[in-house]
C-alpha cells in the first residue's frame, strides 16, 4: 500500500479535472476554446505536478527507511562478528600454534557470526540480511573483521607512540 501512495492525489485531481472542479482559475466562457482547453491543460499539469512531488515524497521516505534497515542489518552483523570472536574465536587464536587462524576456523567463525546477526537482528535487518544472502554476508563480515583489525593496530601504534618518552632537543 505504502508504494501506491502517491497514486491518492493523482486520483482526487482527475476526478476534480472530469467533474468540473476547477483547480486553475476559471476562464469565463465567451466562446473561446483555446481558453478553456488551455485551462484544462493547466489542470492537468497541476495534478501532474502533484503526483509527481507526492512520488518524490513517498521515494524519499522509502529511502530512509531502506537505509535505517540497512544500518540495523550492518549492526547486526558487527555483533554477530563480536558474539562469534567471544565464543569461539579467542580459542582458536589461543589454541594455534602461530596465534593465526586456519582457513577451517575462519569459515566455521563466519557461519556463527552469520547465525548469530540473523538472531540478534530487528525485523526489517532481518530481511535485509535474508535478501543478502549468505555470500553477500560473508563479504561484509570479512570487511567488518579487516577494519577491526585496522582499528586495533592503529589503537596499538598510537599507544606505543604515546609510551616513547620524548627526547629533548639540544640547545
Amino acid at each position: 500500500m505504502k508504494k501506491w501512495i502517491w497514486l491518492v492525489p493523482v486520483v482526487l485531481l482527475s476526478c476534480f479535472v472530469v467533474f468540473g472542479e476547477d483547480v486553475a482559475p476559471k476562464v469565463e466562457d465567451k466562446g473561446s476554446t483555446i481558453l478553456t482547453l488551455l485551462s484544462h491543460l493547466m489542470e492537468i499539469i497541476v495534478a501532474g505536478l502533484v503526483a509527481v512531488l507526492a512520488w518524490f515524497t513517498n521515494w524519499i521516505i522509502g529511502k530512509s527507511n531502506m537505509d535505517q534497515a540497512h544500518k540495523d542489518a550492518i549492526m547486526a552483523l558487527e555483533a554477530g562478528v563480536e558474539a562469534a570472536w567471544n565464543e569461539l574465536g579467542r580459542n582458536f587464536k589461543e589454541t594455534s600454534k602461530d596465534g593465526k587462524l586456519s582457513p577451517e576456523e575462519k569459515e566455521q567463525l563466519r557461519k556463527l557470526a552469520w547465525t548469530k546477526a540473523k538472531d540478534v537482528a530487528t525485523s526489517e535487518g532481518a530481511k535485509i540480511l535474508a535478501k543478502w544472502g549468505a555470500e553477500i554476508a560473508f563479504a561484509k563480515i570479512r570487511d567488518i573483521v579487516t577494519k577491526r583489525n585496522k582499528d586495533k593496530a592503529a589503537i596499538a601504534a598510537a599507544t606505543a607512540a604515546a609510551e616513547v618518552p620524548a627526547t629533548p632537543t639540544p640547545v
